[in-house]
């Protein structure tokens, strides 16, 4: 779950950390939008790749955590 943002955060980076995911860079711009408005956003990701992800996002300036579902995707 990303909750918000930090000051000097990433956006074109996060963005393209969010396509990664699966998502089209008009879903991804539309999910970053969102994060600026301070708008929560979940995003689907694989346990596998769950940590690499919430580190990146991390190091972009994001607010991330991660939640668990029970598809077995993070």
């Amino acid at each position: 779950m990303i909750t918000g943002f930090n000051p000097g955060f990433l956006k074109v980076s996060c963005t393209k950390t969010l396509q990664t995911t699966g998502l089209a860079l008009k879903e991804a711009k539309a999910a970053t939008d969102a994060i600026l408005r301070r708008e929560a956003q979940q995003i689907s990701v694989s346990n596998a790749n769950a940590q690499e992800f919430l580190t990146a996002l991390c190091e972009l300036g994001a607010i991330a955590n991660l939640v668990n579902n029970d598809n077995g995707n993070v």
